[in-house]
């Protein structure tokens, strides 16, 4: 746990250095551990389908793991398929974390990001209504939600989203904007 722990420090901080270490630390035994931090240090790297796609694999390949760590990585995979500009592959990805996590906002949000990045702005609006069922403060579904409605042309419905998001963060830069 502790060098899975500064495998990932790592990551966020040298992506080159964590990749090395985590190659290494996976050919010495660090089974999935090591894998993840492989990918989490590609996204680092700018890598982001390499990444997508060995997320994908090590969510699938751990039949041991709780249904719940499979979706987060499903959910890592989504957004780093987003990144590499592949919404269809995010799509996938996030759907089938879903069916594992179902009541996860943050992947609910992601994948209404998702969908929004592709004009599919009622089905984005299904999923963030949901996240923010579950999570009703969260400020980014809000202002997520407000951009679908500002695309269908509700506007109304847009603003009532930002002002609840300004009310709850008043300094919200996204919001602002």
């Amino acid at each position: 746990a502790r060098e899975y722990a500064a495998c990932m420090d790592l990551a966020r901080s040298d992506a080159k250095a964590a990749h090395e270490t985590a190659v290494a630390w996976r050919k010495r035994g660090g089974g999935d551990a090591a894998s993840h931090c492989v990918a989490v240090a590609l996204i680092g790297l700018g890598d982001y389908i390499q990444a997508a796609e060995k997320m994908e694999a090590l969510a699938r390949g751990m039949t041991h793991a709780t249904a719940a760590s499979r979706g987060e990585l499903l959910g890592q995979a989504g957004n780093a398929w987003t990144i590499a500009g592949k919404p269809d592959r995010a799509y996938a990805a996030q759907t089938e974390a879903l069916r594992l996590k179902p009541r996860d906002a943050n992947i609910l949000i992601d994948r209404g990001i998702t969908l929004t990045s592709t004009n599919k702005f009622w089905a984005a609006l299904d999923d963030l209504n949901q996240a923010l069922e579950i999570a009703p403060e969260r400020v980014d579904a809000l202002v997520f939600r407000a951009i679908a409605w500002r695309h269908l042309d509700i506007l109304e419905l847009a603003n009532d989203d930002i002002g609840r998001a300004l009310r709850l963060q008043p300094d919200n830069l996204d919001a602002l904007l």
